[in-house]
């Protein structure tokens, strides 16, 4: 009995809390659709006024700008990278723009002369030879090996918090050998 009189009383409660919470909700509804048309009026007004402005702005007279500055036609220039243009057009002329002439700086030839035999002759950077590479043990530092000769190519990476190089050297087109450096230090030497 108790049972069934607890049953009736929470069924009764939940029903109360439902009819509150609709009531609640058409109320706000009722209020937030009467708040939103004034809202929309406001702003219908706002934008009607700002279109009077600037068609107020559009229709004076004023005396037009003259441009701050006037730009000569674009020249093409023929620096492609090195990559060659493509053929033009089969049966058509080509389009580019004649070139225009650059200045040239004459130099009398006694001073002309004076900068052929002052300007010194650099002799080849030293290539690394099997030999060489030979004379490369662990331990060396960068300047060392670089003193011996240039690599080919190299690769440098950041590996567990160490600066790792890998210097790949060439004679002639064929790979002669690597050397390893970790933290600018000779690590490992492989000659072919």
């Amino acid at each position: 009995m108790r049972l069934t009189a607890c049953a009736f009383i929470f069924a009764g409660v939940a029903f109360a809390q439902n009819l509150t919470e609709f009531g609640a909700a058409a109320a706000v509804g009722s209020v937030g659709g009467a708040s939103g048309k004034k809202v929309t009026d406001g702003l219908t007004a706002i934008l009607e006024k700002v279109e009077q402005q600037t068609a107020k702005a559009a229709k004076s007279d004023k005396t037009p700008v003259e441009p701050a500055l006037e730009l000569a036609p674009g020249v093409v220039r023929d620096e492609t990278g090195g990559v060659p243009l493509p053929p033009p057009p089969a049966g058509r002329r080509s389009l580019t723009p004649p070139q225009l002439p650059l200045a040239k700086l004459l130099l009398p030839a006694e001073i002309a002369e004076s900068f052929v035999a002052t300007t010194p002759v650099l002799p080849p950077p030293p290539e690394m030879s099997r030999e060489g590479l030979q004379n490369v043990s662990a331990g060396m530092n960068r300047a060392d090996v670089l003193r011996l000769g240039a690599p080919a190519s190299k690769i440098t990476m950041f590996e567990n918090g160490h600066l790792s190089e890998t210097y790949s050297y060439r004679q002639q087109g064929q790979k002669v050998g690597t050397v390893r450096l970790t933290d600018g230090a000779v690590a490992a030497v492989e000659v072919q």
